[in-house]
Order: C-alpha cells, then structure tokens, then sequence
C-alpha cells in the first residue's frame, strides 16, 4: 500500500488503482481481480460461503437474545461478543436452539424469561425469531 503525497488528495479509482482514505491518511493500492461473483461460485470459496453462511446464522441468534438485554448494557462489543461465541458453538455442529439457549443463559440470567423473544427452525431448517405471548389468555 503505498501513501499519497501532495497538496491534493484523491478518494475514487483510476484504472487499475484505488485511491482511498484511512484513519485521516490517504493510500493507493491496486485494484483487486477478485469479483463477488467468483467468491460465491468458485469451489476455491467453498468455505468462504460455509463461513459467512455460518456467520449469518450466528449473527441472527445472537440479535434474537440482544433485543432482550436491557438498553443500559447494549453496546456493539457485547453483541460481536455474542456473535462470536454462537458462531464457535455453531462451528462445532451444535444445535442452533442448544446455541440460542446458551446465550440466553449467559447474558439474560437477570431478565425476566417471559419478556424475552426466542427463535424457531422453519421446515427448511433457517432459524426465524418468534414473540412467545406469555401468560395464555385463558378464557
């Protein structure tokens, strides 16, 4: 990567260069062959798209059980926390449910477990929040 001197700075790309900003410091490298296109059908990024398909799995738990964390304790390093730790638990081929309740365990023990949302696996297996309505009207 090399830096930009001069009077004038450029952000954009010229060619096969990309000029671009970086914590306050203009850089220029060359432009990357590499389109989305390959990385999604190319067998050299199999486990390029198991990963990120695992990440989006990772990233939807953890989003179910951080809705239910109280405003005061939200923050972005506790939510990539979570993230991080379903992602290791999915790795592992655990179930996303077992994975759902382990968060829920860990970062809700003082929230009250009717007011928290859960998830459900549909029939094709993708885990999708529901609203669990608590107490049943009872007619």
């Amino acid at each position: 990567m090399a830096k930009q001197a001069g009077p004038v700075y450029y952000t954009g790309t010229i060619g096969m260069v990309c000029f671009y900003k970086m914590q306050g410091k203009y850089y220029a490298r060359l432009k990357s062959s590499l389109t989305g296109r390959r990385v999604k059908k190319d067998p050299a990024f199999h486990r390029t798209m198991e990963n990120a398909h695992i990440l989006g799995e990772a990233s939807r738990i953890a989003a179910a059980v951080y809705r239910s964390v109280a405003a005061s304790e939200k923050s972005q390093a506790l939510y990539r926390r979570m993230t991080g730790i379903a992602m290791r638990m999915l790795q592992q081929k655990i179930n996303p449910m077992k994975v759902l309740a382990a968060l829920e365990v860990q970062f809700l023990s003082a929230v009250d477990p009717i007011e928290t949302g859960t998830l459900c696996v549909n029939e094709e297996g993708v885990l999708q929040p529901i609203k669990v309505d608590w107490p049943p009207n009872e007619d």
